[in-house]
């Protein structure tokens, strides 16, 4: 689907927003799966830390990945976009 600058700003939204969780959402499982595997090495008050809130939230902060990966999802979904329009479409929205 071509998206131009000006099309519906709604759906478009959506679709980034969706882009942006589903990769969040992938980068949090990948940590949690990482721990299990390595739980035989580090003792529960470890694990609960390598868990914790603040934890999970330092391991989306690399947004490398997360930017390009993004990107390619909606170049794929929406074709090309300008990355200024998208910032401008869902600042503060997610």
């Amino acid at each position: 689907m071509e998206v131009r600058a000006g099309s519906s700003k709604p759906v478009v939204a959506s679709v980034v927003k969706r882009a942006v969780k589903e990769r969040m959402e992938q980068i949090l499982v990948e940590v949690v799966l990482g721990v299990r595997a390595l739980k035989e090495y580090w003792d529960v008050d470890h694990q609960e830390a390598l868990l914790s809130e603040e934890a999970l939230t330092a391991s989306v902060i690399p947004r490398w990945f997360l930017d390009t990966a993004t990107k390619r999802d909606l170049g794929q979904q929406l074709g090309t976009l300008s990355n200024r329009w998208i910032f401008c479409l869902v600042v503060g929205d997610l």
